[in-house]
């Protein structure tokens, strides 16, 4: 196993969704193999769950195809969360590192943002716009 992987979550063919392995070194999008067994979920959070529990350097991410809103609504969502949460953590820690150098830490906002709208926890038409 490469030191630069992640897990990229996709819808399988037969249903479902599995936790593929990608490489950062490799720029290709990780596809689905069909002879490959993947350990299948019922729900994107599942896969996402069991994916965070094993190693990766780069953590993980949600292909567009598992969400139910267009790409670019989905996009303007997470965008304006992780603003948000990053705007909140600057009032609360205005001394601290992440909000003396953000830059090193949006990605991180943007993850919790993305976390916050698959579980539904706020309505992602209304915060896109």
């Amino acid at each position: 196993m490469s030191a630069d992987n992640y897990y990229l979550i996709r819808k399988h063919p037969d249903g479902g969704f599995v936790a593929v392995m990608g490489f950062m070194s490799n720029e290709q999008t990780p596809e689905i193999d069909p002879q490959k067994a993947y350990r299948k979920f019922d729900t994107p959070d599942d896969a996402i769950w069991w994916a965070d529990n094993e190693y990766s350097e780069y953590g993980v991410s949600v292909h567009p195809e598992c969400n139910e809103y267009p790409s670019e609504v989905r996009l303007a969502a997470v965008n304006t969360v992780a603003l948000e949460l990053f705007e909140a953590w600057s009032k609360a820690e205005p001394n601290h590192g992440v909000t003396k150098h953000p830059a090193s830490y949006m990605a991180s906002f943007a993850d919790m943002a993305r976390h916050i709208i698959d579980k539904g926890m706020v309505n992602v038409e209304w915060v896109a716009k």
